[in-house]
């Protein structure tokens, strides 16, 4: 959805005037978005859907999740708070997760822990394409539908369920009573 706010928020590398060699990483449609966001409206872009699940974010954090982060003497429980509230949500709102319908694919293969996942999915998602198990288009017309420039894992159709399994644990970490989001519930 896009908001007053975000549609004077351009991600439009033109209208930075930035020189191609001043841009490093830009998504295939050319915006200044991480390579596996393949959004190609040219403004600001918010969600509350991440992989298809909706998530408990409706608004980014505030001073107060700041805040009561910065109280934590406890370095895990710090963590824990922080990631979740006062950084993760940022991903979640802003990041492009949202056309993507990992919960209907998962039902379609039977995978149990699939929300576990989807919760996870800015994260899982990064470090699938920095692990170079999933690959994205450097370049797509305008016109080019978002369904030709996503992203892709080669020989994703030949995964079972222990090869998704293994490829999700490196990108994700283990799924297990230790994995943060659990039921779409913040532990």
């Amino acid at each position: 959805t896009r908001g007053a706010v975000s549609s004077l928020v351009t991600v439009d590398p033109a209208a930075w005037e930035l020189n191609a060699s001043e841009v490093f990483t830009t998504n295939g449609y050319g915006m200044l978005r991480s390579p596996w966001n393949v959004a190609k409206d040219p403004h600001l872009i918010r969600a509350n859907v991440t992989m298809g699940y909706y998530t408990s974010y409706i608004a980014s954090p505030r001073c107060a999740e700041f805040y009561m982060a910065m109280n934590y003497s406890d370095i895990l429980d710090f963590t824990r708070f922080a990631q979740s509230n006062a950084h993760g949500a940022i991903h979640t709102i802003i990041g492009g997760v949202s056309n993507v319908d990992w919960k209907g694919w998962f039902g379609d293969l039977n995978f149990t822990r699939g929300e576990e996942i989807g919760l996870q999915g800015f994260g899982i998602v990064k470090r699938l394409w920095r692990s170079g198990k999933m690959e994205c288009p450097s370049a797509c017309a305008a016109d080019t539908p978002l369904a030709e420039c996503g992203c892709k894992c080669p020989g994703l159709a030949n995964w079972d369920d222990d090869t998704l399994t293994e490829a999700f644990r490196d990108a994700a970490g283990a799924f297990n009573e230790s994995t943060w989001y659990m039921n779409g519930k913040d532990r």
